[in-house]
């Protein structure tokens, strides 16, 4: 951070920063007459004025603070108290909604009304609530009534009044019990099957336990409520008014930091993925390449952990509803023990993975190679995953850069006398830009790979100063709906030169802008320090934009030829957030694209027909649609016959989908034979290596990505 902050008193931004400075001091003045205050509210008002003026200063798109801004911040602030409508009612709103349009003036007061009267009425809400659920979960629930419940709480209103409160949450219990029911239900016969000593229980047993499993949970959860510290409920509100700014601008208190600062620094630990509370769930965001979750091979991103069981435990602990730091120390643990996780993926489906704790391989994280055999033609290509842009920026002796090792394993392949190269850069969520455009230079000459943009000034074009190409031959780039940030921009830029076909679903992530870090402690005025710490402010400060001039934010890099992708339907893409900033276009950069043209309109129709006819594209299409039909649906039954009867029809579907989307293709994938020496008789890297390419046999987007690349040829 002090070479960011030394760096940028240097530039031509000086002055602003000067006038950052004299700002904050002007507007922290206030606080000296403040000798009875404690020193929390200090901090806070410390805090919220620093957070307030740099984003002013300093972001990319700056709002104006006023009343329309103030309502935003409202509603947004509300979402993040009371998502799921479940315990302020529209009484509760209405006494709230008074600050609606004041929120701009309390921030330039330093005034936290709205803040004291939220947490005096969700306190209350809490305690009220708590009561519900007790007495709610005391009887058994009739599963023979025809009876509904929305689970989206964007389509509800806030509850009337409490009664209406009571009867929601009567319908959310009803639904969570009936869910584990069937759960456990599934899960004894499966324990049957292998053995038939087994007694099952019956269903009233089941759901007795399952009541009393869900009130130990809310328990849980209400107990964590209740721990709540003034420090979290004043990140959530701060964190509401920078929301409406963007998703990626945000503050992160102290503690947060801390996990951030872990996080950037590579050391993994755990089962190594990351995670996201949603909906009292912990959702899968991303596996780290080569760690335990990863190698496994049964998790998927948007997976939901709803239990946890250590090796030495005979039931597992229910993490619905406990703060993601419990639950991540839940999961964590040290090297050699086993961990099972029930999961819930995005179709439904629940199982059980069971996960041995590791240090992370991290050769599993860097770009390797294989070779590729078309069955049809025989011919040999070359395939490179890349699973993220990685660089040692502390410049150890063993540190590593995917620009050099991207050249290495062209070296590897073109020794193999290979005929074209797929680039797979798909749930690559990006890193290093410096080392992106140099990965772009190993395909091109030199000249621009990417444009970026400052809130003031003209745009910066980022080039390839080497000549040199490392690889001219045919080229096709596999990304997917997770590609994201530098792999956008590798993508993006060979698209533009015309020097690869882009294969994909509709688009890529679509993340185009520029985080910075500002550390608060080093940057308020002195006399305020020492009421730290503070935390920092991630603020986006810059934009990506390709060198066509357009941006890659929101709409992402479009694929020439274009999969069906389950992933199109998860909403989970850029332009799926709330006030992410907009596409928009600046001047192109000179380039030149390459000579040769790819005959892009005859791929299009040729890769058409051969989905048209392909049972696995067919079945991807129709996994696509029902994922689709599953989001839209939410509205559920709380009749267990009914329940019953759609989750198995649900289950059926995936296994259907499972059997042609995951079936061995034509092509025949192998270990590089240099690979194989280096490997010697490491039994465990001969399996890893075995397994993925067993798995890029199975892979039905690769396979298609070859048969795209014979036509370019």
């Amino acid at each position: 951070m002090r070479s960011w902050f030394s760096r940028l008193l240097r530039s031509r931004y000086s002055l602003f920063i000067s006038g950052f400075l004299v700002l904050v001091a002007l507007g922290l003045a206030s606080y000296r007459f403040l000798s009875n205050a404690s020193e929390q509210a200090v901090r806070a008002n410390a805090i919220l004025q620093f957070v307030a003026q740099a984003s002013a200063l300093y972001h990319f798109s700056p709002k104006d603070i006023n009343d329309e801004f103030s309502q935003t911040v409202f509603t947004a602030y509300l979402e993040g108290l009371d998502a799921g409508k479940q315990f302020f009612t529209a009484r509760d709103v209405e006494q709230m909604a008074v600050y609606r349009t004041f929120i701009d003036d309390q921030i330039r007061s330093s005034s936290f009304e709205l803040l004291d009267l939220s947490r005096k009425l969700f306190d209350q809400r809490v305690s009220m609530v708590q009561g519900f659920y007790r007495d709610l979960l005391s009887h058994p629930f009739d599963f023979s009534e025809t009876d509904s419940l929305e689970t989206d709480a964007g389509k509800q209103d806030w509850a009337p009044d409490d009664e209406a409160l009571r009867e929601r949450w009567k319908k959310k219990l009803k639904y969570q019990v009936m869910s584990r029911v069937y759960d456990n239900a599934k899960l004894q016969e499966a324990v049957a099957s292998r053995n038939d000593t087994v007694t099952l229980k019956t269903f009233a047993e089941l759901e007795a336990g399952a009541r009393k499993s869900i009130l130990k949970t809310h328990d849980d959860w209400f107990r964590r409520l209740g721990q709540i510290d003034d420090t979290q409920r004043f990140g959530i509100y701060i964190n509401s008014i920078l929301r409406v700014f963007d998703p990626h601008t945000q503050y992160l208190p102290p503690a947060d930091r801390d996990n951030f600062d872990i996080s950037m620094s590579g050391q993994l630990e755990g089962i190594g993925a990351s995670l996201q509370e949603d909906e009292g769930y912990a959702r899968i965001v991303s596996m780290v390449p080569g760690s335990p979750s990863w190698l496994q091979g049964e998790l998927k991103v948007n997976d939901l952990i709803m239990k946890v069981r250590q090796e030495d435990q005979a039931e597992a602990v229910d993490i619905l509803g406990m703060s993601l730091d419990e639950a991540v120390k839940l999961i964590r643990g040290k090297k050699g023990t086993r961990v099972t996780l029930t999961v819930k993926s995005s179709d439904g489906v629940i199982k059980e993975v069971t996960l041995v704790r590791d240090v992370v391989v991290m050769e599993e994280s860097y770009a390797r190679s294989s070779i590729l055999r078309d069955s049809l033609s025989g011919r040999k290509y070359g395939y490179i995953y890349l699973p993220k842009f990685y660089v040692d920026f502390n410049n150890t002796p063993t540190g590593r850069s995917c620009a050099e090792d991207m050249a290495v394993e062209i070296q590897k392949l073109k020794q193999e006398g290979v005929e074209g190269l797929v680039l797979d850069l798909r749930d690559n969520t990006g890193g290093s830009l410096p080392d992106a455009i140099r990965v772009a230079g190993l395909f091109i000459g030199s000249g621009p790979v990417v444009q970026v943009k400052s809130r003031m000034g003209s745009p910066s074009v980022q080039s390839d100063p080497d000549p040199a190409v490392q690889y001219e031959g045919p080229m096709v780039v596999l990304v997917n709906a997770l590609s994201a940030s530098a792999s956008e921009i590798v993508a993006a830029a060979l698209q533009d030169y015309g020097r690869a076909v882009i294969v994909g679903g509709k688009a890529t992530f679509g993340k185009g802008t520029v985080q910075t870090v500002l550390d608060m402690d080093e940057m308020m005025p002195r006399e305020y320090r020492d009421k730290g710490p503070f935390g920092s402010l991630m603020l986006t400060i810059q934009k990506f934009y390709r060198i066509n001039g357009g941006a890659t934010q929101q709409r992402g890099v479009i694929p020439d030829v274009q999969l069906p992708d389950p992933y199109d339907e998860m909403e989970i893409g850029e332009r799926d957030e709330d006030f992410s900033l907009p596409w928009s276009e600046i001047r192109s950069a000179q380039y030149q694209p390459v000579a040769r043209k790819i005959p892009l309109e005859r791929i299009q129709k040729e890769a058409l027909q051969n989905m048209e006819r392909d049972s696995g594209f067919i079945a991807l299409r129709q996994q696509a649609d029902f994922l689709r039909r599953q989001r839209q649906s939410t509205m559920v039954s709380l009749k267990y016959s009914d329940f019953e009867r759609e989750e198995k029809a649900r289950g059926e579907a995936i296994a259907r989908f499972e059997r042609y989307t995951r079936r061995v293709t034509g092509l025949q994938a192998t270990a590089l034979p240099m690979d194989l020496r280096l490997m010697g008789s490491d039994t465990a890297k001969l399996e890893r290596s075995r397994r993925w390419v067993e798995d890029l046999r199975k892979d039905l987007p690769l396979a298609q990505a070859v048969s795209i690349l014979k036509a370019v040829q």
